[in-house]
């Protein structure tokens, strides 16, 4: 809730603190750490940075630089991949030393299309996928271990990096990995988490335009003109009024409230519950068009697939 992040951060500007990273933007079970803000500032000529690895490690393994997020930044609201659930759940790893068989069992198993190489929590040396398997087999390269047939090209990003900058790596490598703030790889986000992803946050603006394209279907072509513009926003006397798409959600509300204007659209249902449920679905859509990162409440989501499916019935009635 925006009023409770502002009286915490001005809490912790009260006694020069801040979290790392960020409390407002960090997952819900991350652990964060408060610091001054001196010992945590950095230069603020460049607040992305990129570390390369040790020469030797970067040519034995070939494991792309670890990108950088963005530190120092309180009030960024960028979507981080922090926020996917798949960046904290901790992938299943193999040694390289492992054998062939014993990867693909785990991969089939599970339903993965790979797996990362690793030999520790931190220490990652390649990945092992049905496309590195396949290729090996075709090149008719002796595979008996993993390490015979993993691919050395990895790429791994800290947890509060923008996704819309690294959407593209994802679909070009199929994965990243992610690692937390103590540089452990705390999970693996794929091109299907991408998908699942934006499917959750496009979901509720793909409802409401819905409800709108109903609710004006409902209303179009049952009030004059002049009855459309008496609902208009009294601060917005300059927008012009010519039918039901020059209003807007709220307008929809005002116009429908009073008795003698809802007879004219023909609906034998009870009108107080009707405006009730789309006050509701208004106050709704103000909040997804704030954008919130978190994405709208499961009950939200489920108010407005079932004033969508309600208002598609009635549409349908109406129209026998």
């Amino acid at each position: 809730v925006p009023n409770v992040v502002n009286n915490i951060r001005r809490i912790l500007n009260d006694f020069n603190l801040e979290t790392h990273p960020d409390f407002a933007y960090a997952w819900i079970n991350e652990r964060i750490t408060f610091a001054k803000r001196e010992a945590i500032a950095k230069d603020t000529t460049n607040t992305t940075t990129t570390t390369k690895l040790p020469p030797t490690l970067e040519t034995e393994n070939n494991i792309t630089p670890e990108i950088k997020g963005v530190e120092g930044i309180a009030e960024d609201p960028t979507y981080r991949i922090g926020k996917l659930d798949a960046a904290h759940r901790q992938p299943l790893r193999i040694s390289p030393d492992a054998s062939l068989s014993e990867a693909i069992t785990i991969m089939f198993r599970n339903n993965y299309s790979q797996l990362p190489v690793m030999t520790s929590e931190r220490e990652v040396k390649g990945v092992i996928s049905w496309k590195s398997i396949s290729k090996n087999l075709t090149l008719k390269n002796n595979c008996c271990s993993v390490r015979d047939c993993m691919e050395k090209h990895v790429v791994i990003v800290e947890s509060d990096i923008s996704l819309f900058s690294v959407i593209n790596l994802i679909d070009e490598q199929d994965f990243v990995l992610v690692k937390d703030a103590e540089r452990k790889i705390s999970g693996i986000v794929t091109v299907a988490d991408i998908g699942q992803t934006f499917h959750q946050l496009a979901r509720p603006f793909l409802l409401l335009s819905e409800i709108e394209n109903h609710i004006r279907g409902i209303i179009d072509g049952k009030f004059l003109r002049e009855e459309l513009a008496e609902v208009r926003n009294p601060g917005d006397e300059s927008r012009e009024i010519n039918d039901v798409f020059d209003l807007t959600f709220g307008e929809y509300v005002i116009l429908l409230e009073k008795p003698e204007r809802w007879h004219k659209i023909g609906l034998n249902i009870d009108r107080a519950t009707f405006v009730k449920d789309l006050k509701d679905v208004n106050q709704i859509r103000n909040d997804v068009m704030h954008f919130d990162p978190d994405g709208i409440s499961p009950d939200d989501l489920i108010n407005l697939q079932k004033t969508s499916r309600f208002l598609q019935q009635l549409r349908d009635i109406t129209k026998k």
